[in-house]
């Protein structure tokens, strides 16, 4: 490589550490990305995933209304999503979230 290349390479892998930040690789042998995603419980966590699953919902029966579709071919998504939805363990979460506030608060400050 000559001198200006790889002069641009070192810009651009300073430029990328400083912007590229969202993902990190789990280990050096696989190519696989690990992000995060900041929560302040497990309780929120619950209420994000409960979220999407609604949002799947609502999409998939706007576009039930807008295309007929034959109901004995094919698998019925809004079910599924709505069962999982019924399924989602929102009070475990909401234990969880307590758990782990008190396993990790501070016991000195905890008045009995």
């Amino acid at each position: 490589m000559e001198k200006n290349e790889i002069e641009n390479l070192k810009n651009l892998k300073k430029l990328a550490a400083g912007y590229l930040k969202s993902t990190d690789p789990i280990g050096s042998k696989t190519k696989d990305l690990v992000t995060t995603i900041k929560l302040q419980s497990y309780f929120e966590l619950s209420c994000v995933i409960t979220d999407l699953l609604r949002l799947c919902i609502l999409s998939l029966e706007e576009e039930e209304h807008k295309t007929a579709i034959d109901r004995k071919s094919g698998i019925n998504v809004i079910i599924i999503l709505e069962m999982v939805l019924q399924l989602f363990p929102r009070e475990e979460f909401e234990f969880l979230s307590e758990l782990n506030q008190l396993v990790f608060t501070d016991h000195d400050t905890i008045k009995e």
